[in-house]
């Protein structure tokens, strides 16, 4: 069973102890077992072609940001 604290001993939110409490259960969190889902092959979604990597101009900017370069402004324009 998951434990209720974290290992500083601070008392997790109720929803996040609820989450480690069902994990790797028969089922997700909606209830829908996880038994007969393909989840290698036909996921599709609105941004196929997304590679996680960050913008460019925005990573720019937050390296701007981290060494003084740039303020907030210069983040939000970004």
């Amino acid at each position: 069973m998951a434990s209720e604290q974290t290992p500083g001993g601070r008392q997790l939110p109720p929803h996040i102890a609820a989450q480690l409490r069902s994990a790797g259960g028969e089922t997700d969190t909606g209830g829908q077992a996880w038994a007969g889902r393909d989840l290698a092959h036909g996921h599709t979604h609105q941004f196929a072609d997304d590679d996680g990597a960050a913008d460019r101009a925005l990573a720019r900017v937050l390296e701007r940001w981290e060494v003084g370069e740039a303020d907030e402004t210069d983040v939000v324009a970004g």
